[in-house]
This record gives C-alpha cells, structure tokens and sequence, in this order.
C-alpha cells in the first residue's frame, strides 16, 4: 500500500491510497484517489489489503481509518502524525506527533498523550502477521524503544 503526491506537480490531483498486485507488481488505485494524499500509514491483521488501516492526511492531518483493508473510511481527529502504528490487536493506534507520543483507542477519533514515553520521531512494527510483534520507536538522536503494548 503506498500514498503521496503525483509524480507531475502540475497535476494537483491527490493520489489517495494504491495497493500493488504480488503477482505483477502493478499498482492500482484502491481507493480516496483525487481526495487526499497520506504521509503516514499503519496496518494491522492478517494481511496490509484485507486488515485494518490508519492513515494521517498530509494536508489537514486527519487521521482515516478503515476496519475493512480500505473499502471504508471514517475520518477521524485532526492530528499532524509523522508516524502511526498500531498495537497487535489492533486496539490501540499509536501516533507521533510534535506534542509526543498520542494514542487513541477508538479508531482515530481521539487521542491523548502516552505518559512518560521518549519523544519519537519513528514508529515501526514487524509485518503483519508476524508471531514476535514489537513496537519499536526511533528518537531523533537514534535511541531505540521497544514495547510489547504501545503504552509501556
């Protein structure tokens, strides 16, 4: 799944979300085309296409979330994330934002700071499905965190 801005700058239609076929490699539009651009995306289940998606909007920092591998949005906070993350089980998205780690455990909808964690710039999890899942955040002076709940 990818996202951004078009390759031509003189086309000012937004590129919404795009998944790629694993068997060709080509890349269709999957769905927001024209709508919005994201600049940081998170999945969860048991594959990025048919799981659960959270994306922040580049433009009005949005968060969208999508219960059914992006057939579906619910627009949620405005939250200027530089990178999201979801918990294992999905029930809790993780953001980074310039106030310090946000968590919200409603879809997106709202958030509130994640006392006493490190300030972020980075979240990253292993891929979906993985059996040894970790959130893993970066610092700006390269410092690694780990945590088995995202609020820990």
């Amino acid at each position: 799944l990818v996202s951004g801005h078009p390759v031509d700058e003189s086309d000012e239609e937004h590129l919404g979300l795009w998944e790629a076929d694993v068997e060709t490699g080509e890349w269709q539009p999957l769905a927001l085309t024209g709508e919005v651009d994201f600049h940081a995306m998170a999945s969860a289940g048991v594959t990025p296409a048919d799981g659960v998606l959270a994306a922040a909007a580049a433009v009005t920092g949005s968060i969208f979330y999508s219960p059914d591998g992006g057939e579906s949005w619910q627009t949620g906070a405005e939250l200027e994330s530089t990178s999201l993350a979801f918990t294992a089980d999905a029930g809790v998205l993780l953001a980074v934002t310039a106030d310090g780690l946000q968590a919200s455990t409603d879809r997106g909808q709202t958030f509130a700071a994640v006392e006493g964690a490190p300030e972020l710039t980075l979240l990253a999890t292993p891929p979906v499905g993985s059996k040894a899942w970790r959130i893993v955040g970066v610092t700006a002076t390269g410092e690694l965190w780990r945590s088995t709940d995202g609020l820990t």
